[in-house]
């Protein structure tokens, strides 16, 4: 892969702590594994919820102080959504409209319909993207499916974008770009021109819940699993699942991840954004 730019992404709860505490050491310390693992310097940063509409907006005035605060240091910042609930919908409308009048935000990467409209109604001068939950593309790190015999010499696949209709919406909201996942077992194919394409890396969505396993986790047994009852314990642990795999598999939040062990650079052809988590060089963060 030949990248055009790179992102810090600072999306994930267990981040959270840091961002409230030292986010420019965190930041620093992003830059520096960046450079250390072959990537160019960070010239955009990702905040945000990409999983819990929940988790967002109980952390409102932190976006807006971070996002300030990146601006300052010279990063574009770019505001991801998570897919949001009708209960919650009024609460992020609110949010964003008070957000563009009064923080840097650069883009909004949005991971619903429903936002990706919103936004292109009411956020218009403000760039939007089409997020990782759009992307419905089969994936499987459990084992290679692709190592499967009829799947032999398909190991090579397009991003969903080129094959789908859905980009009919894309290109009515005015979406300027899409981030996407990459495919275990396979290497992705971007297109020389066109789309402007970024890629999270090394985590991979498996799936996504719109009720959080960790929720709750301290409450008594009729407090659990309700909407709203929980203690953010996201941003005090995740689950690692602990039989071999071919991708190693997380539950952060209510996202399921697979974790790629090879370089970006072996997972993609083309050129494009790279979204990068330090978390996978730095676990103690």
């Amino acid at each position: 892969m030949t990248v055009s730019s790179s992102a810090v992404n600072f999306c994930a709860p267990l981040f959270y702590p840091v961002l409230e505490k030292q986010p420019l050491l965190l930041l620093a310390t992003a830059q520096q594994m960046l450079q250390q693992n072959g990537l160019p310097k960070a010239t955009y940063v990702y905040i945000g919820s990409e999983g819990c509409d929940i988790l967002l907006l109980r952390h409102t005035a932190l976006f807006l102080k971070i996002a300030d605060l990146f601006h300052e240091e010279g990063l574009a910042v770019t505001l991801v959504l998570p897919p949001v609930a009708e209960e919650q919908l009024e609460a992020v409308c609110e949010f964003l409209t008070e957000a563009v009048k009064v923080s840097h935000f650069d883009e909004i990467v949005c991971n619903d319909v429903g936002m990706l409209l919103w936004c292109s109604h009411h956020l218009s001068d403000c760039k939007r993207r089409a997020g990782r939950c759009f992307d419905k593309t089969v994936r499987e790190a459990r084992f290679d499916l692709y190592s499967v015999p009829n799947l032999q010499n398909s190991r090579e696949v397009l991003p969903y974008a080129e094959q789908s209709i859905i980009t009919e919406l894309f290109r009515d909201c005015s979406v300027s770009g899409i981030d996407i996942d990459t495919v275990p077992g396979a290497v992705l194919q971007l297109p020389e021109v066109g789309r402007d394409y970024a890629i999270w890396y090394p985590e991979t969505i498996l799936s996504y819940s719109t009720t959080c396993e960790f929720a709750g986790s301290k409450l008594p047994a009729s407090g659990k699993f309700l909407v709203g009852h929980c203690c953010m314990e996201c941003k005090m642990y995740k689950t690692t699942v602990q039989h071999k795999s071919f991708w190693q598999i997380e539950k952060n939040g209510r996202i399921i991840e697979a974790i790629a062990p090879q370089p970006l650079q072996q997972l993609v052809n083309g050129k494009g954004r790279a979204v990068v988590s330090i978390r996978q060089w730095s676990e103690q963060l």
